[in-house]
């Protein structure tokens, strides 16, 4: 893939996916980390700009979580 997130494709994800939860009726969400799959943004930079986005919403959702996925190093 040729895509590369940015801080703008993210910021906007985040206030796009938020907009579309509300008008659907939504009450809750979960977000992972934008772009840090195969968009080769950093993850811990992808979640800080996602928390710090949904901070300087104003939403109708109840609950909105930002979910890390983290991989068993047992091999399980």
């Amino acid at each position: 893939m040729l895509w590369r997130a940015s801080e703008r494709s993210i910021t906007h994800s985040v206030r796009n996916a938020v907009r579309l939860a509300e008008t659907m009726g939504l009450r809750t969400l979960a977000f992972p980390l934008i772009g840090a799959g195969s968009g080769s943004y950093d993850a811990e930079a992808s979640e800080t700009l996602i928390i710090g986005t949904l901070q300087h919403l104003q939403t109708t959702l109840r609950e909105v979580v930002v979910v890390r996925y983290c991989p068993q190093r047992d091999g399980r």
